[in-house]
């Protein structure tokens, strides 16, 4: 079974992400906070869960990376 780390009310906007390995990963559209030039690129690599929850995957969206860098 795979651990979920759940950052639905996170403020990430000065957290440095490169090289973390964010799948699984779920987040809120309303409530998590992303660096700006991360934002579009979480979306993009993320699946809706339920309401507003998503859960990053790659493979779905994306080229098959483990991390966003």
């Amino acid at each position: 079974m795979q651990r979920r780390t759940i950052v639905t009310r996170a403020d990430l906007r000065k957290v440095d992400l490169a090289g973390v390995p964010l799948e699984g990963l779920r987040w809120s559209e309303q409530t998590t906070q992303w660096p700006d030039c991360w934002r579009e690129q979480i979306k993009e690599d993320s699946v809706h869960i339920e309401n507003d929850v998503y859960e990053i995957h790659y493979g779905t969206h994306t080229r098959g990376r483990n991390t966003l860098v």
